[in-house]
């Protein structure tokens, strides 16, 4: 392990807060008694959390008490075919309505960390591809509760995860300020293309010389020339010819 600022410790995740997977889909929860919507490694996605494909299966009221999310809820995949998908964090945002999660996604419930600054914690450590090398499995790829449970995070003091957490969230909104800049660039040079090639096959790309030689002689011009090339060719055949 790296060395840490003198304040800072190295904590286990399941040190600063809870830790639980979801439940386990069964054909036997799929009859339509009790149906709740629940979120599922594939519904946590780059951008957040992709309410556009939630599913249903029933949840008792006792399991609905252990498995219901809750705001600021940090979620993790737990399953992915991609390794570097892989513990993909998410926090569960303030939304209307009962929300429970499957088997492929683990929930950590902070206790000694706030929400968003674990949310990036978890970030750095996907992106930097160490879940991957926790997960294992052949096809899908697992970060076990387990293994999570026991992974090492650097802790700062409340003060400092906040002021990290500002600092990030100002760099992303710069960035994400310069992408959407440069992506409107490229919208208008790819129009500013399309008009200049307008403006080349009408004429109004250059200034017109009315001394210039009108294109319909030039046209004409092109026709005769055409026509006394196909004149020789004729000819030169004619006297290649050989007769018995």
């Amino acid at each position: 392990m790296r060395n840490l600022p003198q304040s800072w410790v190295w904590a286990a995740v399941e040190q600063l807060g809870e830790v639980q997977v979801g439940r386990q889909r069964s054909p036997s929860k799929m009859k339509g008694e009790c149906p709740a919507k629940y979120i599922r490694a594939a519904n946590i996605i780059e951008a957040g959390i992709d309410f556009s494909d939630v599913l249903e299966m029933d949840f008792t009221e006792t399991e609905r008490e252990t498995f219901h999310l809750r705001c600021g809820d940090v979620l993790l995949t737990e399953a992915s075919g991609s390794a570097q998908h892989v513990g993909r964090p998410v926090i569960w945002p303030s939304v209307g309505g009962l929300f429970c999660f499957q088997n492929t996604v683990i929930r950590f419930s902070p206790r000694g960390v706030t929400s968003e600054f674990a949310f990036y914690v978890f970030l750095a450590a996907q992106k930097l591809g160490l879940f991957q090398q926790l997960s294992g499995g052949v096809g899908v790829n697992h970060l076990s509760a387990g293994k999570f449970s026991g992974f090492a995070v650097p802790l700062p003091p409340v003060a400092e995860q906040k002021a990290i957490v500002e600092a990030l969230e100002s760099g992303f909104a710069f960035l994400d300020g310069q992408s959407a800049a440069i992506a409107h660039s490229l919208k208008q040079s790819a129009a500013q293309r399309q008009n200049i090639l307008e403006a080349a096959v009408s004429g109004q790309l250059v200034p017109q010389d009315p001394n210039d030689e009108p294109a319909s002689v030039l046209l004409e011009r092109i026709r005769a020339e055409r026509a006394a090339a196909g004149a020789g060719k004729a000819k030169r055949a004619r006297k290649t010819q050989r007769f018995p």
